[in-house]
């Protein structure tokens, strides 16, 4: 008789981990119960007996009593009948803890950080055995040693060898053992983050290998797919081979429904030199940026038009419209920069580069105007981390250019208003009294006539950020200035620039640059010394 729901007990001593599997795992849609959790081996052992669960999702390294410990000493407890499921947690450093589990029948072995939707397959195909667990007797131990050979080839593509493993891994496997030749493929989606299962496409990848060539599917702990080929003839990886690839990465496309990509390694003589075809595939799949997505990619046939020059005509075109405050040509001038990375085939760092220096001149420009606006994304810190999401310069490209068709449309609406001409003042006026150590927000309001609520609306709006952040900020800009003019002491700076208390003023510098006054002072002498030496 089929039971269900099937009961879970997670153990886990991180706690980000263990919340958020229970959390976003949809337990009772995938026919289970989350019965409990523990922080330990020690705290699931006296959860065992209580909850008997069906299915055990457990860490191996944790305080107290270990993963393996504790599941050594649930199998002694179990009687001959069925067994607890298990499933571990493990990460690269605790492989060498993976064989002595399969003494133990492990289901299976997830690699940190969990992919949810890895752990939902495995889920799914763990409850179809749970169900035909009366009617028919698993050959766990078999599964078990496959898991165990895939993780053998996760490090190996990671550079790390165990002689031992990877010689008990050969004598399992004839072919591998026969095969000199290796080469490895990376599957990619070109738009989103999702991981792409090995099981979805196993037996398929499997009918479309040519005669001879065998291959294994590896998921990467990033959300790709690795596939690494491997036949005693090398010709065999050269001749229709592409097309091959790209049958391959038709199917996930379809099943998808979006683009996917594949980097093509290098061939490599011998299983334990599979790190030099991985990374070689990783180059390739980045060829993908100024290529666009869809396609297969090698190093074959690379060229070498790359320019590092970050005063090209086209950004120096840019810049200069930025400076100006061209809104209307930013687009155009975008444009003719990406245009000129696809004719140079740049590498990802380097049309990254080029971006981030024209998204930075036009983020100063905005600061420069004050114009601060509420684009959600239009953030120097965000927008200049988002570029580097972006999996090919076009979807890149196609994202800023909305940003900038934004802003110029609401610049037309918005070119100077009263609110603005109120934030410029106050920051004018903010400037010129810095010094007053009694300078106080009413007095600000007092000079513009205004409310002291609707200051502080105005305020934030336009200089993103409080009154006194604002005034913080600029006093301590004149203080560095004064540290590296003159040698004023330190007590000195501070009554000039408004601070009343030197151990107060010591305090907030410390905070806003990252060291004391004394210690930026040194710092500067330094680099000046470094300078002159340099001139010299």
């Amino acid at each position: 008789m089929n039971k269900a729901p099937y009961s879970v007990l997670l153990v886990e001593d991180e706690t980000s981990i263990r919340e958020g599997i229970r959390d976003i795992i949809p337990w009772e849609n995938l026919g289970y119960r989350f019965a409990g959790e523990a922080r330990n081996g020690l705290e699931a052992l006296e959860l065992f007996d209580e909850l008997q669960p069906d299915l055990i999702i457990t860490d191996i390294q944790m305080p107290k009593i270990d993963g393996l410990s504790m599941i050594h000493s649930i199998r002694e407890q179990e009687e001959q009948g069925d067994q607890v499921k298990v499933v571990i947690l493990t990460g690269f450093d605790e492989f060498s803890y993976a064989r002595s589990a399969l003494k133990l029948n492990v289901r299976d072995y997830l690699l940190k950080p969990v992919a949810p939707r890895e752990l939902i397959e495995l889920l799914e195909n763990v409850k179809i055995e749970l169900d035909e667990r009366g009617n028919e007797t698993k050959a766990l131990g078999d599964k078990s040693i496959t898991l165990l050979r895939r993780m053998v080839m996760i490090k190996l593509l990671s550079g790390v060898q165990d002689p031992g493993i990877v010689e008990s891994y050969l004598s399992g496997d004839s072919a591998i053992r026969d095969a000199n030749n290796f080469l490895v493929v990376i599957y990619d989606y070109d738009q989103s983050h999702r991981s792409i299962g090995p099981d979805d496409f196993r037996e398929s990848f499997r009918t479309l290998n040519p005669e001879c060539i065998r291959s294994e599917l590896i998921p990467d702990n990033t959300g790709m797919l690795i596939e690494v080929f491997y036949t005693a003839d090398k010709e065999l990886l050269k001749v229709g081979f592409d097309s091959v690839i790209g049958e391959k990465r038709r199917s996930i496309s379809s099943e998808a429904g979006e683009g996917v990509s594949a980097g093509i390694g290098s061939t490599v003589n011998g299983i334990t030199e599979l790190k030099k075809s991985y990374e070689s595939a990783k180059a390739s799949l980045s060829r993908r940026y100024v290529g666009g997505g869809g396609s297969n990619f090698s190093t074959e046939n690379t060229t070498d038009n790359e320019s590092h020059n970050t005063e090209s005509e086209p950004i120096l075109r840019f810049l200069k419209a930025v400076e100006a405050g061209s809104f209307e040509e930013w687009q155009e001038r975008l444009s003719d920069i990406v245009d000129e990375l696809i004719d140079l085939e740049a590498s990802k760092e380097h049309c990254q580069e080029l971006i981030t220096l024209a998204v930075s001149a036009m983020l100063n420009t905005l600061r420069k105007r004050h114009i601060y606006r509420d684009l959600g994304e239009v953030k120097d810190s965000s927008l200049i981390k988002k570029i580097g999401t972006y999996k090919t310069l076009e979807s890149l490209h196609r994202w800023l250019s909305e940003i900038i068709v934004g802003i110029a449309g609401e610049l037309k609406e918005q070119r100077v208003d009263s609110s603005f001409s109120m934030a410029e003042k106050a920051r004018k006026y903010i400037e010129d009294k810095y010094a007053d150590t009694n300078l106080a927000v009413e007095d600000v309001c007092s000079n513009l006539g205004v409310s002291v609520s609707t200051f502080y609306r105005v305020f934030k709006t336009y200089h993103d950020m409080t009154f006194s952040t604002f005034l913080t900020e600029v006093r301590i800009r004149k203080a560095k200035n004064l540290i590296r003019s003159t040698d004023l002491r330190n007590k000195e700076i501070a009554f000039q620039v408004g601070f009343n208390s030197p151990h107060y003023f010591s305090h907030v510098f410390s905070k806003c640059v990252g060291y004391s006054p004394s210690s930026y002072r040194k710092n500067q002498a330094i680099k000046a010394t470094g300078r002159m030496a340099a001139a010299d």
